[in-house]
């Protein structure tokens, strides 16, 4: 047995960690910091307690909180604009999984020469990068632990995708009592956003023992947030560590068709890439488990899917249908319904199958394949 396995941010998971955060900045040598932020969690009031306890320290703090669905070429350059003017030090992101996807394209181009599409593909970024710090909320948690990041160019409909060590994070706060002001609708999405990252880690081709345990903790976890979760008692914590989970997992084994579809959408639609990972990720699972049964089998074990009296041939089916079940009960809505139709998919189909995750699925998939799939997210 080989594999290689290590993960360069810090994680500290605690209740309340944002009241250390003055003294976990300074020991980073910063005085001087750009804050990248969601409007969720601006809205929530954690940005303003963040920065005030920041500058209390004397810390100078520059907010931009210009929101986006996902990251872009025109709000990556924006903010880099900021960072030169204000002499920044480090940076500080707060928030959902585009705050952090945000976050770290600014920080590789601030600190790196060029554009950022010559950096694409894995282990491009040679220079390193300024103190990242991450608080990351709901879907961000997952997103703050990889090291990977897409940025798309919203007038030539394309993602650029850059990883290596750094890309990473180098702390990331992850205080689970954050989830609790979230809407239920970010929960949902935060818990099914994970849930694609640990699936598709599972079935990798270059899975590895240590990745697949952390995998299938993630599934485990996730479920149970689903199943015992409550509107007006969110388990939030064990959400929060089924997102730390699956973004160990995720980010030591390699992404997939998943990643390679909502890729494509994102760059098309500018949506949120976490919830297209969240509405695909059931149609992904009804093609991808028949690559491997014994893996889909142990999916329907740990979310308590009943397959004992299905087919061998229909136990994809049957795990993507209970998955479809877990989506209904969170409300994660179909394509149709956030306003994707069926108008481009042809190109999208093309896009995906150029896609680098598309090689690294356990089955790479025919175009008309591909045109099934999104045709199957649009219906249900």
């Amino acid at each position: 047995m080989e594999f290689m396995y290590g993960v360069p941010s810090q994680l500290i998971f605690k209740e309340g960690i944002i009241r250390e955060i003055e003294s976990i900045v300074k020991e980073q040598g910063v005085n001087k910091l750009l804050c990248i932020c969601c409007e969720e969690s601006e809205n929530m009031g954690i940005v303003d307690d963040i920065i005030e306890e920041l500058e209390n320290g004397l810390i100078k703090v520059f907010k931009f909180n210009k929101f986006g669905a996902s990251a872009t070429n025109e709000l990556m350059n924006e903010a880099i604009e900021i960072a030169k003017e204000k002499g920044v030090q480090g940076i500080i992101a707060i928030g959902n999984y585009g705050a952090m996807n945000l976050a770290k394209a600014v920080n590789v181009s601030f600190a790196n020469e060029g554009i950022i599409r010559e950096y694409e593909g894995y282990g491009n970024v040679k220079n390193a990068t300024l103190p990242l710090i991450a608080v990351p909320v709901g879907a961000g948690i997952t997103a703050s632990i990889t090291t990977s990041l897409t940025v798309f160019n919203e007038e030539v409909f394309k993602g650029v995708t850059v990883g290596g060590r750094n890309v990473a994070v180098d702390i990331s706060l992850i205080d689970p009592s954050l989830a609790k002001g979230l809407s239920k609708k970010s929960r949902s999405i935060a818990a099914m956003n994970a849930l694609s990252y640990a699936i598709e880690s599972y079935y990798a081709k270059d899975a590895t023992l240590v990745t697949e345990m952390h995998a299938k903790k993630a599934i485990e976890l996730i479920a149970l947030s689903i199943k015992n979760g409550k509107k007006d008692k969110p388990n939030v914590e064990t959400l929060a560590l089924g997102c730390v989970f699956a973004g160990l997992a995720s980010d030591s084994s390699s992404n997939g068709l998943n990643n390679s579809i909502t890729n494509a959408l994102c760059a098309h639609y500018g949506k949120e890439q976490a919830l297209l990972n969240a509405i695909m990720l059931p149609h992904i699972v009804k093609y991808n488990g028949k690559s491997d049964l014994p893996k889909t089998k142990k999916i329907a074990k740990i979310m308590k899917i009943d397959i004992e009296e299905v087919d061998d041939k229909d136990v994809a089916t049957k795990v993507g249908e209970g998955l479809l079940s877990f989506s209904e009960k969170e409300k994660i809505p179909s394509l149709r319904d956030i306003g994707i139709l069926d108008e481009e998919f042809e190109i999208i189909a093309e896009d995906v199958l150029h896609e680098s995750s598309t090689y690294f699925n356990p089955d790479i998939p025919s175009k008309r394949r591909i045109l099934e799939i999104l045709g199957s997210a649009i219906k249900y």
